[in-house]
């Protein structure tokens, strides 16, 4: 009867040993996918404009943030697939966005370009 038992309890602890094991496999050679942002900024003339805040929040938390460079790009690499809010500003202040758009990315690349309005912005989105 003893035996039973120590073996019984021996096949337990194997087992949740295993389920352990496997668990802990799966979270280590699951592959993380990283999505990056890329687009550009221009005016209504189509000239690039530099020094434009791109910034990416989610649930009110600024995940990531791009200035403009001089050829109107920028980037917000390393991202999660999902859905966030982005606003393009002339400065860090979100609450003073030119412009805002819940957007849901997918994929490796999400291409987004903006022009700045004369009147009203016009944005162009492309999905790699």
């Amino acid at each position: 009867m003893k035996i039973i038992k120590v073996f019984a309890i021996f096949a337990l602890l194997l087992g949740n040993t295993f389920c352990a094991f496997t668990q802990i496999q799966h979270f280590l050679t699951k592959k993380k996918v990283n999505v990056n942002i890329l687009g550009t900024i221009t005016n209504y003339e189509k000239n690039p404009v530099s020094s434009i805040w791109v910034i990416l929040k989610k649930n009110d938390d600024v995940i990531g943030k791009s200035l403009t460079g001089d050829d109107g790009k920028f980037s917000i690499e390393k991202l999660v697939p999902g859905s966030y809010t982005i606003y393009i500003s002339k400065n860090q202040n979100v609450k003073k966005a030119i412009y805002k758009a819940d957007i849901k990315i997918s994929g490796k690349e999400f291409i987004m370009d903006y022009e700045l309005p004369k009147n009203r912005g016009f944005l162009i989105l492309r999905r790699n």
